[in-house]
Parts: C-alpha cells; sequence; structure tokens
C-alpha cells in the first residue's frame, strides 16, 4: 500500500502577501498545507491565506515605513491587519514574527513596541545577522554600521530574548 506523503510548502522566497504565486505551485504539488511569510498584510491576502491550510508567519519589525524598510506598512497598520488575520484564520494559525531585531537600543525599542502591542500571541523573534549586503544598506541609509562581525554576541542575544517573554527563536 503506497499511502501518500504529506506535501507541506513554504513560501521562502519573495513576499507570499505581493507575490501571490504561492498558490499555483499549492496546487501543482498538491499540497496538504502551506507557511506563508509576510511583511504585507492585507485583506486581500488574508482572504487567500483563508482559502488554504495555511499557517501565516506575519513579520512586523516596527521599522515599517522608515529609512530602514521605507516600503513595508508601519508597525500600526500591521498590527491592525493582524488582528484581522487571527479572527480569519484562527488563532493558532497566525503567529507574529518580529524579525530581525536590530540588536541596537532603537531597533529593540522597535521590538518591543510591536511586542506590547501584540501580547498573547504565539511569537518568534530572531537577531540581524551583519551580511555584507546588510551593511551596505545601512552605509547607504546614513546609518552606523553594526558593531560585529556576522551575529551579535550571545551576551547580547540572551539579554534582548529575555525582553520577550515566551517567544521562539
Amino acid at each position: 500500500m503506497n499511502a501518500k506523503q504529506p506535501v507541506i510548502g513554504i513560501t521562502e522566497r519573495g513576499d507570499a502577501g505581493l507575490d501571490f504565486s504561492w498558490e499555483k505551485e499549492y496546487e501543482r504539488l498538491s499540497c496538504d498545507g502551506v507557511i506563508l511569510i509576510t511583511k504585507h498584510l492585507s485583506q486581500q491576502f488574508i482572504e487567500r491565506a483563508r482559502s488554504y491550510n495555511s499557517i501565516v508567519h506575519a513579520t512586523i519589525t516596527g521599522h515599517g515605513g522608515t529609512v530602514i524598510e521605507p516600503n513595508v506598512p508601519t508597525y500600526l497598520e500591521s498590527a491592525e491587519q493582524f488582528i484581522i488575520l487571527k479572527e480569519e484564520i484562527g488563532r493558532e494559525r497566525a503567529v507574529l514574527r518580529i524579525d530581525p531585531i536590530i540588536p541596537t537600543e532603537e531597533g529593540i525599542r522597535a521590538a518591543q513596541k510591536v511586542f506590547a502591542l501584540l501580547p498573547g500571541n504565539r511569537t518568534r523573534i530572531s537577531f540581524l545577522d551583519n551580511y555584507p549586503h546588510v551593511k551596505r544598506r545601512f552605509q547607504a541609509a546614513g546609518l552606523q554600521p553594526l558593531q560585529y562581525s556576522f551575529h551579535a554576541p550571545l551576551t547580547t542575544r540572551q539579554r534582548i530574548a529575555g525582553l520577550f517573554p515566551g517567544a521562539e527563536i
């Protein structure tokens, strides 16, 4: 007996809230479910995500609309949409991603605003890795480069993680 293996798709390239090509792949592969990752929650995206067996990772960093993420909605706009997302697809299928946290005082404050605004959710956090393209983007935006080679020091990451009780890393 050959039982069909479950197929789970993930949108790991691009933003599922802007590029809906994941729908074709879902159908083509006969997926049993999909993990959708977006910084661009909208009613159109939420309606589409609701139509599938999906888990949505909604990324809200607190930097939307700033020099760091100028083409991303503000955290307040995204928070409103996140609340709608939870109502539409169910809280168990909506994950708040605060990703990445920039390990500076300003970056930590931005992430904490998001966390405080949307309490009681399944939340995932991660820290900004200092890739060469990140350094170039910071310099192009007139920002100070991060003062570490690739990963923030472990003690820094541990201290920051403690500010987000219950969050997954």
